[in-house]
């Protein structure tokens, strides 16, 4: 034997969608990894199973073609490690028998070294759904005179109110509406000063208005998001924000914050070491309003995606500030890796509907006498990590 693990091979599975009998869906917020095509598709490699001789194929029943492995124990014996989201039930391609032993889940599991000789194992499994997270999120919202009246005092600013509403308003409206899993969400509006804000982090779009409306001297939701005042700080919105993720009792939650603005602070470094701070754990996504130069908001505000670009987008006018607000807030698996007692696979393209195979590594238990780690990490839009760790031990 020799002294070192060995990896023999890794033959990397789809879950094809004609066995499972769903389509896969891979928009907005849907927590899927992100399409390879641009048509929003995810291409069929056409991947074999190790053993079989039929593509397209995902049964948890075995048929002439897929065979149970046969053979003494440790010629052929072959073990299905199952990592499901949370509590789901995921069925093995094939009943444990045998030569075929069947785990579950994360964490620490035990078998017996003479079983798994010089074996195969394979993982199948589901990530979760990145749209059924929980999530605190917050609006910061500039509401400085520019967004009405331009200097001249007579030409309408960058959002002004137009039939009652403007496009702030919309944008925060739509983002809510979207919402799915449990989110909660808060408002804070700024100009040179703190302005608005709600109580707490709301999970009712209306409890949220209202308690805005409530807290302000305005009579509706859309005069605190459409109002126009003074000067820039974007410090005291980020402070607001920062209060209101650290108060929320969601407290395992990814945090979240959309900021809107149409220029820069009067005072150029305001509010850098304060997104600093917040983006050691919360995602800050910009949008600069209009035609204002956006320098600091774009690369000192705005957090980086998975792919170290600023999460920042420029609305041209606020026409299309909805739809730029909703593309912003996007987020799907950026990056699925697998790390097998330090050897790591990347997975990505495989992830069809959040399901994966991935199998045919040759292990051999006297090669890793002081067992297996395992550890599936994904890596979202947002840059934020999640992992799901285990380890397989053996006794004599």
């Amino acid at each position: 034997m020799k002294n070192r693990f060995a990896l023999s091979r890794l033959i990397v599975l789809l879950l094809y969608l004609n066995g499972c009998g769903a389509e896969s869906n891979f928009t907005g917020n849907g927590g899927q990894s992100e399409p390879n095509g641009s048509d929003g598709t995810v291409v069929d490699t056409g991947s074999k199973k190790p053993g079989t001789s039929k593509t397209n194929k995902t049964s948890s029943t075995p048929s002439s073609e897929d065979p149970l492995p046969v053979g003494p124990v440790g010629e052929g014996f072959e073990l299905s490690w199952l990592w499901p989201c949370d509590n789901e039930v995921i069925t093995p391609d094939m009943p444990e028998g045998q030569f075929h032993k069947v785990i579950n889940g994360d964490g620490t599991h035990t078998i017996s070294r003479n079983d798994f000789g010089d074996s195969k194992i394979y993982f199948k499994g589901r990530s979760c759904d990145i749209s059924q997270r929980q999530r605190n999120v917050v609006f910061v919202v500039d509401v400085s005179y520019s967004m009405r009246l331009q200097q001249d005092r007579v030409t309408p600013g960058y959002d002004p109110m137009v039939n009652g509403t403007c496009g702030r308003m919309e944008a925060v409206r739509s983002i809510i509406n979207a919402g799915t899993g449990d989110v909660r969400y808060g408002i804070v509006t700024f100009d040179k000063d703190l302005q608005e804000s709600s109580s707490a982090l709301f999970s009712d779009r209306q409890a949220l208005f209202n308690d805005v409306v409530a807290r302000s001297s305005y009579s509706t939701i859309e005069e605190v998001l459409c109002a126009g005042i003074d000067g820039t700080n974007y410090e005291n919105g980020l402070v607001k924000a920062k209060d209101l993720l650290d108060s929320s009792s969601l407290v395992e939650s990814q945090r979240e914050i959309y900021f809107l603005s149409d220029g820069e602070p009067a005072n150029g470094d305001e509010g850098r070491d304060t997104a600093a701070t917040l983006r050691q754990d919360t995602t800050i996504a910009s949008i600069m309003i209009g035609d204002g130069t956006d320098t600091v908001l774009k690369n000192d505000i705005a957090s980086k995606d998975s792919n170290g670009n600023p999460l920042h987008r420029r609305a041209g006018d606020i026409n299309d500030l909805t739809d730029t607000l909703i593309d912003l807030s996007r987020n799907y698996i950026a990056e699925a890796s697998l790390i097998f007692n330090g050897e790591s696979v990347d997975f990505t393209s495989n992830l069809n509907n959040l399901e994966f195979a991935i199998g045919g590594y040759t292990l051999d238990a006297d090669e890793t006498p002081g067992g297996v780690e395992v550890e599936f990490r994904y890596r979202d839009r947002f840059d934020m990590v999640q992992t799901k760790s285990g380890r397989l031990n053996w006794v004599d």
